[in-house]
């Protein structure tokens, strides 16, 4: 069981950490999509603009269309709480594994998931340092690590069900079988913080997403 905690999500660090060139800065997670979508806009507003005739109008087609799509995506990305912690999360989650593979190497030791997830949510809720209430959170997403889902669908099933109410009991049962499997990383540390800041219902839907792909 994990006990109850505070610690809520606050990006105000992360954007620094950006400003200041510590990690390089990624369009997808500000905005819902990447650069080859973005250069592939480009390139149909210049065709657009240096071709003629029966070429113009298909350009013209194209940029209208993907247009429509990365607006639509925007949308979609911003709509999606989950979505936008879990992108800029991992996003600098990766860095944070950088580091700290490079310090294990250096110190002749083996990789610390428990230290780079110290780090991630330092960053996450824009705290200076390990406080005995990271550590007890982290100490117990470690111990329990996919159980945490588990305790949460049961806890909060009528939430859950009003994110899916054509789900069955042999449904639930699977789902909960599947976050069993879940090992303890940065998408538990993300989890948590989005059931302080948002509530449980906000993390099962990130549950629900890590488990069918739409989460990566």
């Amino acid at each position: 069981m994990v006990k109850k905690s505070f610690l809520r999500y606050n990006i105000r660090k992360i954007w620094k950490k950006e400003r200041d060139g510590e990690i390089m800065s990624n369009l997808y997670w500000r905005f819902g999509f990447g650069y080859p979508a973005l250069i592939f806009w480009f390139l149909i507003v210049l065709g657009v603009f240096y071709t003629n005739g029966f070429i113009f109008f298909v350009f013209l087609v194209l940029l209208i269309m993907q247009t429509g799509f990365l607006i639509k995506r925007y949308k979609d990305w911003k709509s999606i709480i989950w979505k936008q912690i879990h992108n800029r999360a991992m996003f600098v989650f990766s860095g944070i594994a950088g580091e700290e593979s490079g310090r294990a190497r250096a110190e002749n030791r083996e990789y610390s998931m428990y230290n780079a997830c110290e780090k991630l949510i330092l960053l996450m809720t824009n705290t200076p340092f390990a406080t005995t209430e990271i550590t007890d959170t982290l100490v117990d997403l470690e111990d329990v690590a996919g159980l945490y889902f588990v305790e949460l669908l049961y806890n909060h099933l009528d939430e859950f069900q009003e994110l899916y109410p054509q789900v069955d009991d042999k449904a639930i049962e699977a789902a909960a079988d599947v976050f069993r499997k879940i090992t303890f990383g940065p998408q538990l540390v993300i989890a948590k913080v989005i059931e302080n800041t948002y509530g449980a219902k906000e993390s099962l839907r990130y549950g629900m997403a890590l488990i069918l792909g739409e989460a990566k």
